[in-house]
């Protein structure tokens, strides 16, 4: 969903046509999109106040409410190195398309004093807040676009983007991303948990992506998330593959990225 909550878990899918129009950046990398930006945000903000159920983690998970203790636990295992090896506490983390809030009750309360959770949909992010009633203290809220946010920099230790950006396009996730970077405390971190397509299904944006439309999104090629990394001047600090969900779900792959020196 282009903006923003966990949610697209995605199975492989079959190549589809549309049309595309390309921008070039200042790395020579050309990023395109297969259709406006109206038409792209009108659909998939369509789909997702139509058909989510914001109520249950089979619903935000797109019908695949069984991988969630696996993804819970390969994100924990993740980010492991980094805690053992960070000196300071996390004070703060950031979740963005945070839905019904089962990252952050999952993954980063354990392991930060305060999360701020950013969610377009009102009924996902009222979930969020009945569902971490019991954090009250330590969970703030924000129903806001993700092509709009706007975060304070150098606000957070940590911030978690996952199984959100294929909602947006190239050019609002670049924009995401750069936001992001600056909202980074000096040792923070931004990790990215993403399904990957294999470069030979990506038939749009020149091999870079396909659509998602199951799911009102698309899945980037593994090559085109370190472009839009680097876009971003984000370091790719290291990347896992995700192990043990289904065969049939797209292989998902969690990056931890610093700002560049």
């Amino acid at each position: 969903r282009n903006l923003g909550a966990d949610s697209v878990m995605g199975k492989k899918r079959t190549r589809s046509s549309g049309c595309s129009g390309a921008r070039r950046n200042s790395l020579g990398c050309t990023l395109s999109w297969h259709c406006s930006d109206e038409e792209w945000y009108k659909s998939t903000l369509s789909h997702w106040t139509g058909e989510v159920e914001e109520d249950t983690i089979e619903g935000v998970l797109g019908g695949c409410g069984e991988v969630d203790a696996a993804d819970i636990i390969g994100s924990r295992k993740f980010i492991q190195p980094w805690l053992t090896q960070r000196a300071l506490p996390i004070l703060n983390a950031l979740e963005c398309g945070a839905g019904i809030g089962r990252v952050t009750s999952g993954v980063l309360l354990p392991i930060s004093n305060c999360v701020h959770l950013v969610e377009v949909s009102e009924k996902l992010i009222s979930q969020a807040k009945k569902r971490l009633a019991a954090h009250e203290n330590r969970a703030s809220f924000s129903q806001c676009s993700l092509q709009a946010f706007m975060p304070a920099q150098e606000q957070y230790d940590l911030v978690w983007l996952q199984w959100v950006l294929g909602h947006l396009t190239d050019k609002d996730m670049l924009r995401l991303l750069q936001v992001c970077r600056d909202a980074l405390r000096p040792g923070g971190i931004v990790v990215v948990k993403e399904n990957n397509a294999a470069p030979r299904d990506c038939e749009h944006g020149r091999g870079k992506y396909t659509l998602d439309k199951e799911n009102a999104g698309v899945v980037r090629s593994h090559a085109h998330y370190r472009t839009l990394f680097a876009l971003a001047h984000l370091r790719l600090v290291r990347f896992e593959r995700e192990l043990g969900f289904p065969e049939d779900l797209y292989p998902v792959r969690m990056y931890q990225l610093e700002r560049q020196a």
